[in-house]
């Protein structure tokens, strides 16, 4: 998943920065390398944001839901 990818996801699952580190227990700063590119995104991360696109009852609920 390229960071452009992860950033559309993220506004397709109506998640912030803060929300989506939350969501899969790491730091907002780790979000913030990963949507600059200083990081790579991880497959495990890149699958899970994947199937929540796709399976909207998996998706995580937050305080918008």
């Amino acid at each position: 998943m390229s960071p452009k990818q992860f950033r559309d996801a993220l506004k397709g699952l109506d998640l912030n920065q803060v929300e989506i580190a939350r969501e899969l227990g790491v730091t907002a700063r780790t979000v913030r390398y990963w949507i600059a590119g200083t990081y790579p995104i991880p497959e495990a991360v890149s699958l899970l944001i994947r199937t929540w696109l796709a399976t909207p009852s998996a998706r995580p609920r937050t305080r918008k839901s």
